[in-house]
């Protein structure tokens, strides 16, 4: 539980980092911190589905899944693009893990976490 704890408080400094002014100059989005954001995913992952007591927590799983690729496409080519993501192999970094997964839909959130970590 204690390893938990840990990523709760550096996925909390991650957010609080990235609403200061550096973010708003286009400088969210930190590759060196790949690691950590990935940490977070697992995080909020695993505390969330945790909490599932509506319906089955493998269902919403794969639903989520299934929607995110379509949700970092969006952001990214869509009428609202994020700013922080402001290089073009960055951009394309995103485009390409998102076509792929909407190419063949992900079960599980572990599938699209590994398709993230897949180097450019």
């Amino acid at each position: 539980m204690p390893a938990n704890d840990e990523r709760e408080r550096l996925c909390r400094r991650l957010a609080a980092q990235n609403r200061t002014p550096a973010r708003l100059a286009g400088r969210g989005w930190r590759p060196q911190w790949r690691e950590a954001y990935l940490g977070c995913f697992d995080a909020l992952t695993e505390s969330y589905l945790k909490q599932v007591s509506w319906e089955i927590p493998e269902t919403l799983e794969m639903r989520a899944a299934q929607l995110l690729p379509g949700i970092l496409l969006a952001r990214i080519d869509g009428k609202s693009p994020v700013e922080y993501i402001d290089t073009a192999t960055d951009r394309d970094y995103v485009r390409t893990r998102a076509k792929s997964l909407l190419l063949q839909p992900p079960l599980r959130l572990a599938a699209v976490r590994a398709a993230w970590t897949r180097q450019h």
